[in-house]
């Protein structure tokens, strides 16, 4: 790329020995600890309360079974006579030979199993929310770093800081994917990872291996994300030819993981517990759900982070500069695609949870399409105001997800219909956590938060404190 190693020259030259080499270092500790401590009140979702115990599983007895956890059990769905699960809850099934298993890709289980490993010397399992917390904090927090890296081999570093913080903060990489075991974090740092080593096969071969392994991988840790992986393999086929076969060459382990995992639990590699969302789940109005995810009020794309109204405007920008064109249109086509095919999903608004929770997964390629909108923008001093608003009202807006959600607002959900309840402006999700902030820290009660009958009482967060200095910072607390 002639723009990139350019680019790559003129940061070396402004950087030199100093604060930016120590940068990539200082944001993932940054970002862990900004993570870690957001929401104090630690909550386990029940879509991740199985993989969490997968970990746990993979350190104490080096399986991937649930057999030990009694309390899971009656979660548990069984299989039938035709080979299809029956009765309970879908994140716990019986497979193969009785064993109870995650009824997930355990992926993200098999990430966290070091670091509940190391937090296991100093506490036990009663704390499995909060090691949840701290696991997928640190594990999106990584992914914030190879977003750093992939925009450093695009822009300059002052740039490339500026988006990797906006993934970090102003996305719901914060709100959502570091606050509970959900695969979103998991997710995104094989795709950020993969993208990043894109653009190392640019200069070295071997970065074609790494980009395989973490699209491979990604997709053991959440199967749509194979849709990327295959749109990947073609933009290496299409720029060097015979040399993708290190691409397929990488992600072979991630597959084999996979297809063994299934095999194993499932009775066939192409099996896994969540056969009742296959390519039949694909049956919802595109229309609605394209909508709902773009500009729902309770979970639209614009609504959560303001700042990607201007992906147009990258896109447009990227696929229009020389020797990175072909890069932008990758970014382009993961991020088209990924919204096409979850418009088309039965559930696109992802159940109970903050803003746009399925399109967290593409987060990194979003934030990487912003870096030429954000050069534009910011050469025009007129425009400079729009994109610190749009900057600040996303981050914002993920504060207010990262430090007072907890799911009451989603309680009755399933008991309305969603298509009205997802569409209440005046109800929606935000306006509900700001009351509920101004409630708790300033004992100011307004909209639609009403002491008197709220779903919740008002409980003061701890990010005030530590912004006054009095902050004491506990891990497992």
């Amino acid at each position: 790329m002639a723009e990139s190693a350019e680019a790559k020259g003129s940061n070396h030259a402004e950087g030199g020995i100093g604060f930016w080499q120590v940068i990539p270092t200082l944001l993932v500790v940054f970002c862990f600890f900004v993570y870690v401590n957001s929401n104090t009140q630690s909550y386990l979702v029940l879509d991740g309360e199985a993989n969490a115990h997968v970990a746990l599983s993979i350190i104490r007895t080096g399986d991937f079974n649930l057999d030990e956890f009694k309390g899971l059990h009656n979660l548990s769905m069984r299989l039938d006579e035709k080979g299809r699960f029956r009765g309970g809850h879908y994140s716990v099934r019986v497979g193969r030979g009785g064993h109870y298993v995650s009824g997930y890709p355990v992926g993200n289980a098999v990430m966290a199993a070091p670091v509940f490993g190391f937090l296991l010397l100093f506490t036990d399992i009663n704390y499995v929310p909060r090691m949840s917390v701290i696991a997928m904090s640190l594990i999106a927090s990584f992914s914030v770093l190879f977003v750093y890296l992939a925009a450093l081999r695009l822009t300059k570093k002052r740039w490339a800081l500026s988006i990797s913080l906006v993934y970090a903060f102003c996305t719901v990489t914060w709100s959502v994917s570091s606050q509970s075991f959900w695969q979103h974090a998991a997710a995104q740092l094989c795709l950020s990872a993969a993208l990043f080593f894109l653009l190392v096969s640019e200069e070295r071969g071997w970065g074609l291996y790494g980009a395989g392994f973490a699209a491979g991988y990604g997709a053991f840790t959440r199967p749509l994300l194979a849709v990327p992986g295959v749109i990947m393999f073609m933009y290496a086929a299409w720029r060097y030819r015979l040399e993708a076969w290190k691409f397929v060459a990488g992600a072979l382990p991630g597959v084999a993981a996979m297809g063994g995992y299934s095999w194993w639990y499932f009775g066939a590699p192409w099996r896994s517990g969540r056969e009742e969302y296959g390519l039949h789940a694909f049956t919802g109005n595109f229309a609605e759900g394209l909508s709902g995810l773009l500009a729902s009020p309770a979970r639209g794309l614009l609504m959560y982070s303001p700042v990607f109204v201007l992906l147009p405007v990258g896109a447009w920008l990227g696929m229009r500069k020389p020797g990175e064109r072909h890069y932008y249109l990758l970014l382009s086509l993961l991020t088209a695609t990924y919204v096409a095919l979850l418009s088309k999903w039965f559930m696109w608004y992802g159940g109970g949870c903050f803003g746009y929770r399925l399109l967290s997964d593409v987060t990194p390629a979003m934030c990487l399409l912003l870096i030429p909108a954000f050069s534009w923008i910011w050469n025009r001093k007129a425009r400079r105001g729009v994109l610190v608003g749009l900057v600040l009202l996303s981050w914002f807006i993920n504060f207010l997800g990262a430090n007072y959600y907890n799911y009451y607002w989603d309680t009755d959900l399933d008991e309305r219909d969603v298509a009205v309840r997802l569409w209440e402006w005046r109800d929606s999700p935000v306006p509900f956590l700001f009351s509920k902030m101004l409630a708790a820290e300033f004992k100011v009660y307004i909209g639609a938060y009403d002491p008197q009958n709220a779903r919740q009482p008002p409980t003061p967060k701890s990010y005030f404190r530590f912004v006054g200095g009095k902050y004491l910072f506990f891990l497992l607390e």
